[in-house]
């Protein structure tokens, strides 16, 4: 079943894009907007679907939306394109060596402050993201690293296995031997560098807490300007950044809902998305003069209704992930634009096995039901909760709700902010949510999540997620390391630790004024900011 683009919509592109066009003209008299001179005055606008919640990635539940400004404000080792390539950014290059690392540093890698960036703050910003003194949410580096425990908490006082070589010579010490693209794509992106200079006379724990955090210094592409909470962030462009001064002069995030991006986008009021503009959005303003659709080549973006493990038992996630009719969700919502999916594993890659049980089947869900019911672990009077974060998401869970109805099970749909959400899925106050995640074509760019001694959102209880991920990362023959992503896939269908709606084909929408933007990267949590151009 197709939904149609809605006829308001339509008419409200038509109408806003003769308005823009006539101030356009009225305010150049008519000069050729094909020119190529560059605006580096311009104030970019990133319209986000979210608020973040701290400038200290590493205690952050604000997910993608506090790393998207993170990202811009601390430099990382690499960067990660749209095509999920590494690409240089502090680190000029790497070798590993079995189960040693090296990275080689940019010289020219500058503190906002002036001073230089050297192995030592990496080392130190190690130290803190592993240190057994404070809580953090994000440990994607530090439980890769020898001298710490499975989920990246250090063994002992500073034990994690990374060292300063030299100045601009960074050593890192794995657990086990890992293929370099993998290690890079899963781990070494997550370290965002600090500043010992600054934080380094202080305890973990007073670092958690000082004013450092309320107007951070770092070294990456743009310097922190103010924000008004909850709503705006004003970064302004770094000069002595290494890979060059991005060509515009401030970056705005702006806290947007998804259901006004359009709106955004055509008043020029936003320069782009994120998350991604809707897929009705999307191809009502395609075509439209001052706007540029971009439709992605293959499938990333994967919507998941996620479960906490521990409160919803295997009958009942079964149950739930087979009464709802995915198909109808890919068609209403996005348009036919996805692939229907019950795995971790992107469809298309190498790494990809199918469900042959996939899809919808109601006698199987009441089957699941009954045995769940039988087993004390669901009650019928009970009322399964489904929090959403955004309007699109909302609507979906509209549709799940009827779904579930069908086949017997009492269900509500709750919007939240996404901190408030992801701070109640990992807190156990949330019985399931619904999300979207952005797997890259390596089997471990996400498998991670299962992992029980290390998992976020899921909540995961067995042990045999440890076993297969552990395997998978050990496997350097490329066709063994096939048959365990099968294996880990073959654990997914049986055990269905959350279900996985659809991998979506996601849509960006832009202004025409900015150009070498790479909105896809936005879903590994980077962007290269340096070669974004904007025209005058």
């Amino acid at each position: 079943m197709r939904k149609r683009i809605g006829k308001t919509l339509k008419r409200m592109v038509v109408a806003m894009a003769a308005v823009i066009t006539m101030s356009s003209l009225a305010a150049c008299g008519g000069a050729d907007s094909s020119s190529s001179e560059l605006d580096t005055e311009a104030v970019v606008t990133f319209a986000v679907a979210s608020p973040w919640d701290t400038m200290n990635i590493y205690a952050s539940n604000g997910g993608s939306f506090t790393g998207l400004i993170c990202d811009k404000i601390y430099d990382r080792l690499v960067y990660v394109n749209e095509s999920f390539e590494v690409e240089p950014r502090a680190a000029e290059s790497w070798e590993i060596d079995g189960k040693t690392v090296t990275f080689h540093l940019n010289k020219d890698c500058t503190w906002h402050d002036g001073a230089p960036v050297t192995a030592k703050d990496w080392v130190f910003t190690a130290q803190f993201a592993s240190s057994s003194e404070v809580t953090l949410v994000s440990r994607g580096f530090s439980q890769y690293v020898e001298g710490t425990n499975a989920a990246g908490i250090e063994t002992s006082a500073n034990s994690i296995a990374i060292e300063a070589k030299d100045d601009y010579t960074l050593v890192v010490h794995l657990k086990d031997t890992y293929a370099m693209d993998s290690f890079l794509v899963t781990s070494a992106r997550q370290l965002y560098v600090l500043p010992e200079h600054i934080l380094g006379s202080m305890s973990d724990s007073e670092i958690m807490t000082n004013a450092y955090w309320d107007a951070p210094i770092g070294s990456g592409p743009c310097i922190y300007e103010s924000q008004i909470a909850g709503s705006e962030v004003t970064l302004k462009t770094f000069d002595k950044y290494q890979l060059g001064q991005p060509k515009f002069s401030k970056l705005v995030f702006k806290v947007t809902a998804q259901s006004n991006f359009a709106n955004a986008i055509m008043s020029g009021d936003a320069d782009l998305t994120y998350t991604h503009m809707t897929v009705e959005d999307a191809l009502a303003l395609e075509g439209q003069e001052g706007v540029t659709i971009r439709k992605q080549d293959n499938p990333t973006f994967m919507q998941v209704w996620v479960f906490d493990n521990t409160t919803v038992s295997k009958n009942m996630r079964n149950a739930l992930n087979a009464a709802i009719d995915k198909q109808l969700i890919i068609d209403q919502f996005y348009y036919g634009a996805g692939e229907l999916t019950d795995t971790i594993i992107l469809p298309g890659s190498e790494y990809y096995y199918d469900n042959p049980n996939k899809g919808q089947n109601i006698e199987k869900a009441k089957e699941y039901l009954a045995e769940a019911i039988a087993a004390g672990e669901w009650s019928a009077d009970k009322v399964f909760e489904i929090g959403v974060n955004t309007d699109s998401r909302q609507k979906q869970g509209e549709l799940i709700q009827q779904e579930l109805e069908a086949v017997g099970i009492k269900s509500k749909v709750v919007m939240y902010d996404s901190t408030t959400m992801w701070s109640k899925i990992n807190s156990h106050t949330l019985t399931s949510c619904m999300m979207g995640l952005m797997p890259s074509n390596d089997p471990l760019s996400m498998a991670k999540l299962y992992d029980p001694t290390t998992t976020r959102f899921f909540s995961t209880t067995n042990t045999g997620w440890t076993t297969i991920i552990k395997s998978i990362e050990a496997e350097q023959d490329k066709t063994k390391r096939k048959e365990l992503v099968k294996q880990l896939q073959e654990m997914e269908y049986d055990e269905m630790p959350a279900s996985w709606i659809c991998a979506q084909y996601s849509y960006a929408a832009t202004s025409a004024r900015i150009k070498n933007v790479d909105s896809f990267a936005s879903d590994m949590i980077n962007n290269a900011v340096w070669k974004w151009e904007v025209v005058k």
